[in-house]
């Protein structure tokens, strides 16, 4: 809530997840995306928390960042428990048909693929 009483949504409470350590506030993925985004070759980011953990799913622009350099920016960037425990870079993300992207079949596709490994 502002100084005038106002009310702002700033993600929705579906997407957010806690931390493992109890007591931590909950974490939202639009935090961690506005960090993502400060890197030039990032065109678009979707985070995830996959098994209380967060992931970032990346488009690149032309020149394609290293997993480790956006992980490393992130570290410097970011708490320890918002910082993604992988990078994962893709084509494209599935969306909706008004071009929202699905966070829930991101996890989905990806959770049962690190709970097999």
């Amino acid at each position: 809530m502002d100084e005038d009483g106002f009310f702002r949504i700033i993600a929705r409470k579906a997407d957010m997840w806690y931390p493992d350590k109890a007591g931590k506030e909950p974490a939202f993925p639009r935090d961690v995306e506005e960090v993502i985004y400060e890197i030039p070759q990032i065109k678009e980011a979707a985070v995830v928390a996959v098994a209380g953990h967060p992931f970032a799913f990346v488009i690149a622009g032309r020149e394609k960042p290293s997993a480790e350099s956006v992980i490393a920016y992130c570290k410097r960037r970011l708490p320890p428990h918002l910082v993604p425990r992988f990078v994962i870079f893709m084509e494209e993300f599935p969306r909706t048909f008004i071009g929202k992207v699905l966070r829930r079949e991101l996890a989905k596709r990806y959770g049962k693929q690190i709970a097999s490994e």
